[in-house]
């Protein structure tokens, strides 16, 4: 292996252990459709509740740059990488065999199985977090590696490398996207998770093959470590006090905040539409398909367009096509002669392929906000407040579509949510030009972006 390591730089040990990481992760989207089904199906929550705990799964996200911080610095077992790779992925696995038996619920008292599977969820989504953030900080080691263009240094160049790992990825949510609905209509979610269980193995066995450099400059004792991470923390305060910085965050938190009725929409599709997981599975499918030829779109056609034009136009064509779901609700597709399924693969690729063009530009624009010295922790703090806005919006539907008594067994307020959803989309759009001015003429950012944007 190391022979042929050094002919081809992507057979080298540590490509292939992140490599086979980000592929674990597109995998383990197989649970995403379980999680749902667990919470409706096995736990019987109504909508709004399973709303607002799919924002609560995603917490973990939203702290990635203490992850990374504490990572850099602190050792496990001598190593800085192996060790918390090696951790994490054992806490997923035992993650998913939980949520996977019925009866480990049950142990923990009657009445306590939201908390139980509340807590394990979170565990797991933690656990692929870390392996996340990790794996992120080898990328940046083996980028380094190849150089900033051809990988004249004798590794892979950062963009080849970045396409690697999210391609990777992508594979993996691909080729787990129609097996996931089948499953869950076959062995129901928990058999699911049992499944899932092993995936997070592989990435605990590829990370003993990780080879790291000796890094003598990372704190053994506990009080060095807490003053590393505290001037870290203070060069993060420092940078995102700018600003150039603060204001187009906010931007893109109240962009990202607003209200959404995704888990509401569910519901119906399954309970009012009856189409079974299985479909679902396959929708799944061609929407990873989409996302795929969005981010081609993108590359291809609209790189160029300013940020702030794409923001926009993104949110106000979003608004339109989002209200299509109107549509289903009221059955008119019928009277076009369109089938529901039909529409349903329709209606779901273009709002998937429209997503994910309007996605890009945040990558660059958050590349485009770090100040040398900070780069990677900052743009992992952007990506997190991104992320903490989603779980925002999530929430704010959440308790919209209680107020709404929107629930499996009562869909005639759904019309109204899914307007109030979309109308409120472009709600951001009144403080675009106050904190997003002279957002595209600030000098790019070209390796950075570049490299993210893959």
């Amino acid at each position: 292996m190391s022979r042929l390591a050094q002919t081809n730089p992507y057979l080298s040990p540590n490509i292939l252990s992140i490599t086979t990481i980000y592929l674990t992760q597109g995998l383990l989207s197989l649970t995403s459709l379980a999680r749902t089904f667990l919470l409706k199906d096995s736990l019987h929550l109504d909508p709004s509740t399973s709303a607002a705990l799919g924002g609560i799964f995603v917490l973990p996200w939203t702290v990635k740059p203490l992850y990374g911080i504490f990572t850099d610095t602190f050792r496990i077992g001598g190593t800085r990488r192996k060790g918390y790779i090696l951790l994490a992925a054992l806490g997923a696995s035992l993650s998913n065999l939980g949520l996977g038996f019925e009866g480990f619920r049950g142990v923990w008292g009657e009445g306590r199985e939201v908390e139980v599977v509340v807590f394990l969820a979170v565990l797991g989504s933690g656990c692929i977090a870390v392996t996340d953030v990790v794996a992120d900080g080898i990328v940046v080691e083996e980028s380094r590696k190849g150089g900033g263009g051809g990988g004249g240094g004798g590794g892979i160049s950062g963009p080849n490398l970045q396409s690697l790992c999210w391609g990777s990825a992508a594979v993996g949510g691909i080729l787990s996207s129609y097996s996931s609905g089948a499953l869950v209509q076959e062995i129901g979610p928990e058999g699911v998770y049992r499944y899932a269980a092993f995936l997070p193995l592989l990435v605990a066995g590829v990370s003993v093959f990780i080879k790291e450099e000796p890094v003598p400059d990372v704190p053994e004792k506990i009080d060095n470590g807490l003053a590393v991470v505290g001037s870290k923390l203070k060069a993060l305060k420092d940078a995102f006090s700018t600003n150039d910085v603060w204001k187009p965050t906010l931007f893109l938190f109240l962009w990202q905040a607003t209200p959404s009725c995704d888990s509401a929409f569910l519901y119906f599709l399954t309970d009012e539409m009856h189409f079974t997981t299985e479909f679902l599975g396959r929708v799944k499918l061609v929407t990873s398909v989409a996302g795929l030829v969005g981010v081609v779109v993108y590359n291809r056609f609209l790189k160029d367009v300013p940020i702030k034009d794409m923001l926009k136009w993104c949110s106000v064509i979003g608004a339109i096509l989002g209200s299509t779901q109107l549509i289903l609700i009221n059955h008119w597709n019928t009277l076009l002669g369109i089938p529901d399924d039909l529409f349903v693969y329709g209606d779901d690729v273009i709002l998937t392929v429209l997503g994910q063009v309007a996605f890009m530009p945040t990558l660059v624009l958050a590349a485009k906000l770090c100040p040398v010295g900070v780069e990677g922790t900052l743009f992992a703090l952007l990506m997190s407040i991104y992320n903490l806005a989603g779980i925002t919006g999530s929430e704010i539907g959440a308790g919209l579509t209680k107020a709404l008594n929107v629930s499996s067994e009562d869909f005639s307020n759904l019309a109204l949510l899914v307007s109030i959803c979309n109308v409120s989309s472009l709600f951001p759009l009144l403080f675009m030009d106050k904190l997003m001015g002279g957002i595209d003429e600030k000098d790019d950012n070209n390796d950075t972006a570049d490299a993210e944007i893959m």
